[in-house]
């Protein structure tokens, strides 16, 4: 095997992250994006000798794992602070997963979380979270695949594609399961401040081999700054700052101090991402009741949802008419699920009216195809 195909059988391609790379700037129209508009750094009150660049920290900023410590009310030694939520998994993963260890992942499901489990040696099985089900997945179906050996339960709240809210005990049920056979469960986050309630919702909270993952990226309106944190029992957070060392070693001073300067406002940042995707949902939800070929589970919170198409018709056909409207979505092949795709709202509202109208012809010249 030559270098380039021991390093291509190793860290192959993302597909999803490679897609959606190549899409950034080609439409009028992105129904494609997961986040909240991003903040301004004049809406944040920043001013340009507020930012550092020259502070180093030993394992996280000091001001940041003061804050996360204070806001999510966990010692500081449970709090290992990174660059964005895919890769405070990445680093989860790697230090509670054995060697070639099996992963559970939920399908449908974000296809990086994966990815990584595989790049560092793991192996991959999936769990059902069907549409039929509500999105929900089956803590009896987990339980089973954890008595045949895996070790980690990879599972996201908000479920990204769906956006769908874990129901009321069933994440209790899933880390019972996994506490029953000394396995992990980690839980990737990112969405779940999205309810308003994300510091006691979340999954770290519980006793156990739990593992809460999540960043400014999404609801913030913070995507640029790419500041994560995963909060693990202590001994896990050690492993993972002796990881990092491998990959970062530490984050970006600049992005610290824009972090400390936004998490002044946190609540109101939150509030303001509850208002954009209510008022946004409003006008999805609206034009979902009048489009009969589709089907789709309300989400919880957040800016994406997973509309179902008609028996028969797939994603992808769907999305090269979309994109000469110059719209674009991200078809469902990317989650495991070819006749979804995944809608992003969080467009200004006269802006995501249009992209629904040019959406909603789409899927008429799919229908006559």
């Amino acid at each position: 095997m030559s270098a380039d195909e021991f390093l291509t059988h190793r860290f192959p391609p993302v597909e999803y992250m490679r897609w959606a790379k190549s899409q950034l700037g080609r439409v009028r129209y992105p129904l494609s994006g997961s986040a909240i508009p991003n903040v301004t750094a004049a809406e944040l009150g920043i001013q340009t000798e507020e930012i550092r660049i020259s502070q180093r920290s030993q394992d996280g900023d000091s001001g940041v794992l003061d804050f996360l410590s204070l806001h999510f009310d966990v010692p500081r030694e449970r709090i290992f602070v990174t660059h964005g939520t895919t890769l405070a998994v990445y680093v989860m993963a790697a230090a509670v997963l054995p060697p070639g260890g099996e992963a559970l992942m939920e399908s449908p499901g974000y296809e990086p979380l994966a990815a990584a489990v595989r790049s560092i040696g793991g192996r991959v099985s999936y769990f059902s979270r069907p549409f039929d089900r509500g999105f929900q997945p089956d803590p009896a179906e987990i339980a089973g695949k954890l008595r045949a050996g895996a070790s980690l339960v990879i599972l996201t709240n908000l479920h990204n594609p769906s956006g769908v809210a874990l129901a009321p005990g069933v994440f209790a049920e899933i880390a019972a399961a996994a506490e029953a056979t000394g396995a992990w469960v980690l839980a990737d986050e990112v969405y779940l401040e999205a309810l308003g309630a994300g510091r006691e919702l979340m999954a770290a909270r519980q006793p156990g081999r739990i593992i809460s993952a999540a960043s400014v990226s999404k609801v913030y309106g913070l995507s640029g700054i790419r500041i994560g944190w995963a909060i693990a029992p202590a001994a896990v957070v050690r492993r993972a700052y002796e990881i990092a060392d491998y990959l970062t070693v530490e984050t970006s001073t600049a992005a610290d101090s824009v972090f400390l300067k936004a998490a002044t406002r946190f609540d109101a940042l939150i509030q303001r991402s509850r208002a954009i995707c209510r008022e946004r949902w409003h006008i999805v939800n609206h034009w979902l009741a009048s489009r009969s070929g589709l089907a789709c589970v309300p989400p919880a919170g957040g800016a994406i949802c997973f509309p179902k198409l008609p028996t028969g018709a797939s994603a992808d056909q769907l999305f090269p008419l979309a994109l000469k409207r110059d719209t674009l979505i991200v078809p469902g092949r990317f989650f495991q699920a070819d006749n979804h795709f995944r809608l992003g709202y969080s467009l200004p509202p006269a802006d995501l009216i249009i992209a629904l109208e040019r959406l909603g012809s789409a899927l008429d010249e799919l229908e006559h195809c």
